[in-house]
């Protein structure tokens, strides 16, 4: 019987019976782990009034450590804290857990009421009792005085509860230094997007626009996650605070910036692509994250952890391939990494210095910062180098071309001044002779008559020649029969050379279609293409194609000939003819592609808009 009354005297102890925590004048602040008691909720149904209730006591359980970590969980779990005033100040104020905390509610007992405080960021910033970053609550607990107080916690991401009990003073004092390294690391990261923002502005290159994304929407997650994104940026309007879906875009902006920086695109394709689909899914959980955010966040975290390996993986392969700036992206994306895992061992308290721990992020990523813009402003430096060898090239290719126009120029002045000195020349002296003749025998009209049809066939021969040397100069043909009869006469004169057998294709819908500049221009490169052939290629065999396709206009010649050496091709030293195909080609709008090999012919492609 004295067993039960002793019994039933226990279970109707109230629930804060335990052991209060005592607050002392000498003791600044508390942390509060290992003091409290913890009881999980897995379905997230109980209330206030339940576990208040003696019948729960023993449900609670003391609090591992200084700090509790849940780690990803969707349970709910209540801390219970009692508190003692032992001091004479009254000004104690409790900081309940992360600012980023989607559940927070507070419950303290009043004239046997249970008064309930609503501090999560899933409700307005003005629910708040102070403003501040972090979750704080002034108690009102008198010298002498004892306080039970329950708190719920629920959270869509990580659940982390750094419960800490100071008074006012020393908090408004720890806030001081919080505020200032924030404030340089919000500086910093403000600094450096203004600066790549003012290069992509003037450069006009994506890779600096997405680096300005990248470090907006990681400085925006670190102030989701210090508390100060809610505070100012949208106190009004708790559904933007969804870390899911702030982290997406981290990852997106990331990824793109990867890509475009270690030039995927040209230099590793099967990276590239697996980049792009790794941008797809990234874009889909943050749609998901809109509708769910609970699973948004956890997709997200595993897709971090692709995320990062495929980074680490693409910049290793790009440096082996001699990508110097790679070497940058390598040195600040692990910086990085390396500080965020040392952020992700706070929990467990591996290192001694808990304020570094804290601020490790922000060190990571301010000196990821600074290397990844040391390694753009790098970029800027070699894009300036090899616009100025661009330059200084084109200028060397523009003197060149000057002087091997200059020299073609009087190559053909000499060719025709040879043409009217050797042909029609010698018979216009004919003529003259003829004309000499004549006079002589006006009295013999047989022998004048001779005269006169002789006369008649050098005159012949005089206009045949002046038209050989204007055709040369411009084709007459293109004003009277079109381009297309005009190419196939320019190849049927080839042909009939003997020294090249020549066929044509081409599309009668293409005739009409091209001003006469044009059209000149496409004569000539088709002229130009067949003289190099006949002096170069020792082909037997041409084809010269013109077609018509989709709007563009596309020709093509090509010969069974020895080929072209490549470096020949590409060197800014090539010769006259080539460099006067893309002249004519640059006339046109066009591109040019030559594709050869030595013993494999040559085909040369022109495509343009009509």
């Amino acid at each position: 019987m004295p067993y039960l009354i002793v019994f039933l005297l226990l279970a109707t102890l109230p629930a804060d019976a335990a052991t209060p925590i005592r607050l002392q004048a000498a003791i600044e602040g508390i942390p509060l782990g290992r003091q409290i008691d913890v009881l999980e909720d897995p379905t997230g149904r109980l209330t206030i009034a339940q576990v208040a209730q003696p019948g729960f006591q023993a449900r609670f359980h003391p609090g591992p450590n200084d700090m509790l970590a849940m780690g990803l969980t969707s349970s709910v779990y209540w801390v219970r804290v009692n508190l003692s005033n032992a001091s004479l100040q009254s000004d104690w104020c409790l900081q309940l857990g992360e600012p980023y905390l989607h559940e927070v509610d507070v419950y303290m007992q009043q004239d046997k009421a249970w008064q309930r405080w609503a501090l999560g960021d899933n409700h307005p910033f003005a629910n708040r009792p102070l403003v501040s970053n972090h979750l704080l609550l002034p108690l009102s607990l008198q010298p002498g005085g004892q306080q039970t107080i329950y708190v719920r916690y629920h959270s869509h991401s990580t659940l982390r509860i750094p419960l800490f009990v100071a008074r006012m003073s020393t908090l408004l004092t720890n806030a001081l230094g919080e505020h200032l390294m924030h404030g340089l690391f919000f500086g910093l990261m403000l600094a450096m997007m203004f600066y790549n923002g003012f290069v992509w502005y003037t450069l006009a290159d994506r890779t600096y626009l997405y680096y300005v994304g990248y470090m907006l929407s990681a400085s925006l997650n670190i102030a989701y996650i210090r508390g100060y994104a809610f505070a100012l940026l949208w106190p009004h309007h708790p559904g933007l605070n969804n870390t899911a879906f702030i982290s997406c875009c981290t990852l997106l902006m990331a990824l793109l910036f990867t890509n475009t920086f270690l030039q995927m695109d040209r230099r590793s394709q099967g990276l590239h692509r697996l980049g792009q689909v790794l941008i797809c899914i990234v874009t889909l959980t943050a749609w998901l994250s809109l509708v769910n955010e609970a699973t948004g966040f956890r997709v997200t975290f595993l897709l971090n952890l692709v995320c990062v390996f495929y980074s680490i993986m693409a910049g290793a392969i790009r440096f082996r391939q001699g990508f110097k700036p790679a070497a940058y992206y390598l040195l600040g994306f692990g910086l990085s990494c390396v500080f965020l895992l040392v952020f992700m061992t706070r929990e467990q308290a591996l290192i001694p210095y808990p304020n570094l721990v804290d601020a490790s992020l922000q060190i990571g990523l301010g000196l990821e910062a600074i290397i990844l813009s040391l390694a753009l402003a790098g970029k800027l430096r070699t894009f300036k180098r090899e616009k100025e060898q661009a330059q200084a090239q084109a200028l060397a290719q523009a003197t060149e071309f000057s002087r091997q126009l200059i020299s073609s120029q009087e190559h053909e002045r000499k060719r025709i001044a040879a043409d009217l000195h050797d042909s029609l020349g010698q018979v216009l002296i004919l003529v003259k002779n003829k004309v000499l003749l004549l006079e002589k025998h006006l009295d013999t009209p047989a022998k004048a008559s001779a005269q006169v049809q002789v006369l008649k066939t050098l005159l012949g021969q005089s206009v045949e020649e002046v038209r050989r040397i204007a055709y040369g100069l411009r084709p007459f043909q293109l004003d009277m029969l079109g381009l297309t009869r005009s190419l196939r006469s320019l190849c049927e004169d080839v042909a009939m050379t003997g020294k090249l057998m020549v066929r044509a294709d081409f599309d009668p819908a293409v005739d009409g279609l091209l001003p006469g500049e044009k059209a000149i221009n496409l004569y000539r490169i088709v002229q130009e293409c067949l003289t190099n052939i006949i002096k170069h290629s020792q082909a037997t065999e041409a084809t010269v194609r013109l077609n018509r396709q989709t709007g563009q206009l596309q020709l093509t010649v090509s010969d069974n000939g020895r080929g072209i050496d490549a470096r020949a091709v590409q060197s800014p030293k090539s010769g006259f003819g080539l460099l006067g195909l893309r002249e004519r080609v640059g006339l046109l709008g066009g591109t040019l592609e030559i594709i050869s090999q030595p013993g494999g012919g040559t085909q040369v492609r022109v495509v343009f808009f009509e």
